[in-house]
């Protein structure tokens, strides 16, 4: 299932955004079931999610799903050890990043 989602979501299989929307969702609720204390999970969905965020080529509801995911994962799942660049802190500035010329 994992697996399915993280190839969704970084567009390999060629998914429609309806299914990457999905498959965000589903990674966001994992990420809850999993918990926390599992950075694994943070820095193994950081990457992709990212890209996804970044692509202005993307539907919007799916950038925004992306980005709700990695900023849950991050927050459930990420025990703040994780390293510059790939922490917490830096989806924040991705977030800041993403609506600095709307707000």
């Amino acid at each position: 299932l994992w697996e399915a989602c993280r190839s969704s979501v970084s567009g390999t299989r060629g998914a429609r955004p309806e299914e990457q929307y999905a498959a965000c969702r589903v990674l966001e609720a994992c990420s809850v079931v999993f918990g926390g204390d599992a950075d694994e999970v943070a820095l193994r969905y950081n990457g992709p999610l990212k890209r996804a965020v970044a692509a202005t080529g993307r539907a919007a509801n799916v950038r925004a799903a992306a980005l709700r995911c990695l900023s849950t994962c991050h927050f459930v799942c990420g025990t703040g050890c994780l390293e510059d660049g790939e922490d917490a802190s830096s989806v924040m500035d991705l977030c800041e990043e993403v609506a600095g010329g709307r707000y």
